[in-house]
């Protein structure tokens, strides 16, 4: 983590910032435009929120077994610790703090925003809980070859999280290298 860490600050930041910059201007602008859109992204922020958390806690509780459970609560925690310990020593502002400009109305957090605690939750939440899930019900069941259904599951979490990463900079409270960092 410590080499991804240093080579976002050094090569991609400011790069990905200013492209970031722009395209969150100009979604802004178009967000009255196209209000469906906005709330789709809304929506789909909220996966890596408190209520994503919940869906998979209460995935997590009612199907896996009481060992796999404790890992998905234990991680919540230490998802915590690690992404505000991470956003406190990088200390990259959101870019509505940097831009004036960029009228955001869903962030009431102005902590700083790299990595995007919302693209970090749900990763280390989302593919542990299905790869829990999936491996306890193969084992339970002696399901033979289902190997290629969990990663086909596990690929369209990559891609819901690939979505909640571009929601996130959608709606102006992080930039490209924020979400991006935010997967590692």
């Amino acid at each position: 983590m410590y080499g991804w860490v240093q080579f976002e600050l050094h090569v991609l930041n400011k790069p990905l910032y200013a492209i970031s910059l722009e395209h969150i201007k100009l979604f802004r602008a178009h967000a009255e435009q196209h209000k469906f859109m906005d709330v789709l992204m809304t929506f789909i922020s909220q996966i890596g929120d408190k209520f994503g958390f919940f869906g998979a806690m209460c995935i997590s509780h009612h199907f896996n077994n009481e060992g796999n459970s404790f890992i998905n609560s234990l991680q919540i925690c230490v998802f915590v610790l690690i992404s505000q310990t991470v956003k406190s020593i990088i200390r990259e502002p959101r870019p509505l703090m940097v831009d004036g400009t960029i009228n955001v109305e869903d962030c009431k957090h102005m902590e700083f925003g790299n990595p995007s605690s919302h693209v970090y939750g749900a990763t280390f939440m989302w593919i542990t809980c299905i790869y829990l899930l999936c491996n306890d019900y193969i084992y339970k069941h002696r399901i033979q070859g289902a190997g290629q259904t969990v990663v086909n599951i596990i690929h369209v979490a990559f891609g819901v999280l690939l979505l909640l990463a571009f929601s996130r900079v959608y709606k102006g409270v992080h930039s490209y290298n924020q979400v991006i960092s935010g997967f590692v």
